[in-house]
């Protein structure tokens, strides 16, 4: 399977061992923000890694936990992750591995 298809079956984020990844479907991107790079004080470039699909990927210890959100930098606003199936309480953590949480908007 690949990214798009794994997001579109479990939802985002995608977690392979530690590393966390983020996709985004369309023409370009919006940025990544997170608590840990001090929200939109740091904007995170994602990569396009095809046609209309992006994506940000982060190594994160088992016992991590990570408030974030999509932002669209012109408009200055935080953008709802279409992907996630997870209803919020707004963060993602890893308990060994495991996905515990989701989306802040």
């Amino acid at each position: 399977m690949n990214l798009l298809e794994l997001a579109r079956t479990n939802g985002n984020p995608i977690i392979e061992g530690n590393r966390v990844t983020f996709a985004w479907k369309g023409k370009s991107a919006p940025r990544f923000i997170d608590d840990i790079h001090m929200w939109e004080d740091n904007l995170q470039k994602m990569k396009r890694i095809a046609r209309g699909l992006w994506a940000y990927s982060i190594e994160l210890d088992s016992a991590a936990y990570l408030e974030y959100s999509f932002y669209n930098p012109r408009t200055k606003k935080r953008v709802k992750d279409p992907l996630s199936k997870r209803p919020p309480p707004k963060a993602v953590a890893l308990e060994p591995l495991r996905l515990e949480g989701v989306l802040l908007l």
